[in-house]
Order: C-alpha cells, then structure tokens, then sequence
C-alpha cells in the first residue's frame, strides 16, 4: 500500500512541486507567450480549482491518510 501511495501520489505531487519551482523562477509573462490556449487554460482551470476548494482538499486527504497508519 506504502508502495502505491508513493508511486501514485507522492511522486507525482514531489515532480509537480519541481516544475512549479522551476516556473517560479520565470517570468510567467514570457511563458504565457510560448503556451497555447489549451494549455494557458488547464492553468488557469488548475489555479481556479486549487483556489476553490482544492488545496482543502489534498489537506484533507493527507490528514486522513496519515490517520490511518
């Protein structure tokens, strides 16, 4: 299960982090110009998501995931 959670969760969530660490470097004006709409899109969907609700809820999943060790 240990397994599962690390490949399935907090890997991806550790390479996420990375990118956004790396973004956060860059002038965003300048990365905006190279994206498509698509992507400027799943951003901004991302962004909204995130400030609606979405950061309570991987808080709230960690939280219940550590209840459970």
């Amino acid at each position: 299960m240990v397994d599962q959670i690390y490949y399935k969760v907090q890997y991806p969530l550790k390479k996420a982090i990375d990118v956004m660490k790396e973004l956060d470097d860059l002038d965003l004006n300048i990365l905006k110009k190279d994206l498509n709409n698509y992507d400027q899109k799943k951003i901004n969907n991302f962004l909204n998501s995130w400030n609606n609700g979405g950061r309570d809820k991987i808080i709230s999943l960690i939280n219940d995931l550590r209840s459970q060790q």
